[in-house]
């Protein structure tokens, strides 16, 4: 039932899912833009068939403020994220400052997100790798996109 949905919703314009958005997919790609214009049902076929190899971004990040202070929750296990050496694991919830990140807003959306139990130490993609099940550790700050994180909203959030 929610891929019909989806595919109708995204066909009509509507933001079927909030992982996908076809207005915002079609605006910020300006090739498709070009080609399909508010074509929704062409843009949706693109991205099934293209687009999501692609790596295309598929809704607009969210802006949750410039450097803000928060914890990092596991909706499933209600756990939060916790810097344990170079590595995060979840652990219950606690008042320690491993468990509190600063996330600061960049330039194009994203975020750097610092660990307040040293204040420098950096979530960070292990090796830079873009790889399924790759390791996520905390490192010192190396100004890399390794570093950068984009933050979408889920559901009616």
């Amino acid at each position: 039932m929610e891929r019909i949905t989806a595919v109708f919703g995204g066909r009509t314009g509507r933001q079927a899912h909030p992982a996908f958005d076809i207005k915002y997919y079609l605006s910020s790609n300006s090739d498709l833009k070009a080609a399909f214009g508010k074509d929704y049902k062409k843009g949706m076929s693109h991205f099934v068939t293209i687009g999501y190899k692609e790596g295309r971004s598929t809704a607009k990040p969210a802006d949750l403020g410039e450097n803000f202070y928060a914890k990092i929750t596991s909706t499933k296990a209600q756990k939060n994220l916790t810097v344990d050496g170079i590595n995060v694991v979840i652990y219950e919830d606690s008042t320690a400052a491993a468990q509190v990140w600063n996330f600061v807003r960049q330039d194009d959306g994203s975020y750097k997100i610092i660990n307040m139990k040293d204040g420098k130490s950096v979530l960070h993609v292990d090796n830079a790798s873009s790889a399924s099940e790759t390791n996520v550790i905390i490192s010192g700050d190396t100004d890399s996109d390794a570093q950068l994180w984009f933050v979408y909203k889920n559901g009616g959030s």
